[in-house]
């Protein structure tokens, strides 16, 4: 396993329940890398959540999501999933 599975493994295990991650993507005016996640949808005219990692490359942005996925939801995120 290279270190992109791996950060993308980690991305999977710190995904909670319900929530949905997108692709890796790159934005050349940033000259940056992203990934976003978005949780569920809270109710009707609400948004729902949603976590970003950024990096100067597909690694660095999806431990940064990691990091920011545990900051934002807490370290256990990851025990939602049921």
């Amino acid at each position: 396993m290279d270190a992109r599975e791996a950060a993308g493994s980690a991305v999977h295990e710190a995904l909670p329940a319900r929530w949905h991650v997108g692709p890796v993507s790159f934005d050349p005016g940033r000259h940056a890398w992203s990934v976003t996640a978005h949780g569920p949808l809270p109710g009707r005219g609400k948004a729902p959540q949603v976590v970003t990692g950024t990096g100067p490359d597909e690694v660095a942005a999806l431990r940064t999501w990691t990091t920011a996925c545990a900051a934002s939801l807490g370290p256990t995120a990851a025990g939602w999933r049921s």
